[in-house]
Order: C-alpha cells, then structure tokens, then sequence
C-alpha cells in the first residue's frame, strides 16, 4: 500500500469518527441549550438537573441511531478488509 493509500484510510477514518460523533453530541448541546435556557427562567439551580436530561438524551439517540452507526462502521470496515481505502 502507498503512503497516499495510507492518508486517505486515516482520512477517511476520522471522517468517519466525526460523523459518528456529531449526532450523540449534538443532542447532548441541545438538551444543556434548552436545560440552561428552563434554569435561567426558573432560577432552578439544582445540579441533578443539569446533568440528568443530558444523560437521557445521550442514551435515548445512542439507543435510536445505532443501527445506523453500526451500518456506518461495518461498511467502513468492509472497504478497509477489502482494500478499498478510503
């Protein structure tokens, strides 16, 4: 394999990474938005309530795009088995 073969697998891996990332993390900013937004409102400032949501909704979209992230890696790691690259 070649050097420029070698980049595009680390490219095209960390590409894959930030994707997979982007969708549980974007969640988890939302729900801190929205739970940070409803405490300044309130003047609620109980820490259980800044955390909890977070972890519901990190669970919850971990739980409903798995199968998706599971497709993702498995045809990532077909192509790299098969020589594809990137």
């Amino acid at each position: 394999m070649t050097v420029m073969g070698e980049l595009a697998m680390a490219a095209s891996a960390l590409r894959l990474g930030l994707v997979l990332m982007v969708v549980p993390v974007g969640a988890i900013v939302l729900v801190g938005l929205f739970t940070s937004l409803f405490q300044a409102v309130t003047q609620l400032q109980d820490s259980s309530l800044a955390f909890l949501p977070k972890l519901v909704a990190a669970a919850v979209v971990l739980w409903l795009a798995s199968p998706w992230m599971l497709t993702l890696l498995a045809q990532y790691t077909t192509r790299l088995w098969t020589g594809g690259g990137g």
